[in-house]
């Protein structure tokens, strides 16, 4: 749909846009990009870490934290928020994850509860418990036909003091209200991972394994960090792989990763413009996959219109191409067609 026709996209435009300009009349001497709060509100201002950020078919994002699922609509945030005396309510606070439906539905991950479902346009709750042993840390990833995938279980050391390595992956059956364990995945894994097209992967330490219509196929790829954009991509080795024609390989013409994956801490993400970007220990990086550029963008806890803090790990380009950073202290966001190595200052963003 095109920007002008979307009225949410064109809201989220006006709101970065207005913080940007007000930046402009109060310009200090400084790095050229500007990370911009979207809106005042519940995700800025306070220690309110992303867990997870997805977007639905009417343009709102929705996002996971620590203190609520939030939905944002470019002007404002909704929060859902637990209510003890009301049983339709979000069981919860501590929101783990989010995942939309193709339906428009929304899917959330409650810490210590298990997951629940938004219906579209109403919101309505439904909740779906899993048993305390799974509770703990839940995710949840909705595929592109509509199957809930969830992965649960206590990250918590056991009795003997041995923290787990993993823990099981799930489908759930709404209809049924019924969870089936997945079984030949694997002794160990480490994620889901939702491709481009809102394949399902999931994370193994030596390889990852595709949903297909026959089941699953393993593709080795050691040591694999999965990448959100289209095509399927995966840093391992040191090198980004393409999945091209069934098979991942390095790209000819893809500017090698070099020293960068050595503090990788988190996915990343391609953006439409062919950057890479990671989040490492102490940078959130830019890799111009063209040319090599890289570009380090370290936190600034002291500037306005920095980032905060690297401690958040998710990234998210929605599909009006603005790039969403989920840190430590809420969401920051950088617009869409802005020179990322532009040298002229825009001055510190209001919070």
């Amino acid at each position: 749909m095109p920007r002008s026709h979307h009225p949410r996209a064109a809201a989220r435009l006006l709101v970065v846009l207005a913080a940007l300009v007000a930046g402009v009349a109060h310009a200090q001497p400084g790095p050229g990009v500007r990370f911009a709060v979207p809106a005042p509100g519940t995700l800025s201002g306070q220690r309110n870490v992303i867990y997870g950020i997805d977007q639905d078919p009417t343009g709102y994002l929705w996002i996971a934290s620590e203190f609520g699922l939030h939905r944002y609509d470019g002007v404002e945030f909704v929060a859902f928020r637990a209510d003890p005396d009301d049983p339709r309510s979000v069981p919860g606070n501590r929101v783990t994850g989010v995942s939309v439906a193709p339906d428009g539905a929304v899917w959330a991950a409650v810490d210590r509860y298990g997951v629940v479902r938004l219906a579209p346009e109403t919101w309505e709750v439904t909740r779906f418990r899993l048993p305390e042993s799974l509770a703990l840390d839940p995710t949840v990833a909705v595929d592109a036909s509509g199957e809930v995938w969830l992965t649960a279980g206590s990250w918590e050391p056991d009795v003997s003091g041995t923290r787990p390595e993993t823990a099981p992956v799930f489908r759930l059956d709404p209809e049924a209200r019924t969870i089936q364990r997945i079984q030949g995945v694997g002794a160990q894994w480490w994620g889901l991972h939702l491709d481009g097209t809102r394949g399902l992967w999931i994370v193994t330490p030596d390889a990852l394994l595709q949903r297909t219509e026959r089941g699953w196929r393993r593709h080795a790829v050691p040591a694999p960090s999965p990448v959100h954009g289209t095509p399927m991509r995966a840093i391992s080795g040191g090198e980004l792989l393409e999945f091209r024609d069934g098979r991942f390989a390095r790209r000819p013409g893809t500017a090698r990763l070099g020293d960068i994956v050595g503090g990788l801490t988190s996915k990343a993400l391609v953006d439409r413009g062919g950057r890479l970007w990671m989040r490492t220990d102490s940078a959130l990086t830019a890799l111009d996959l063209a040319t090599g550029r890289r570009v380090d963008y370290t936190p600034d806890p002291s500037r306005e219109g920095a980032l905060p803090d690297v401690l958040s790990n998710k990234l998210f380009e929605d599909r009006d191409g603005m790039l969403w950073i989920g840190t430590g202290e809420g969401l920051r966001t950088l617009l869409p067609g802005w020179d990322v190595f532009a040298t002229t200052p825009l001055g510190p963003t209001p919070y």
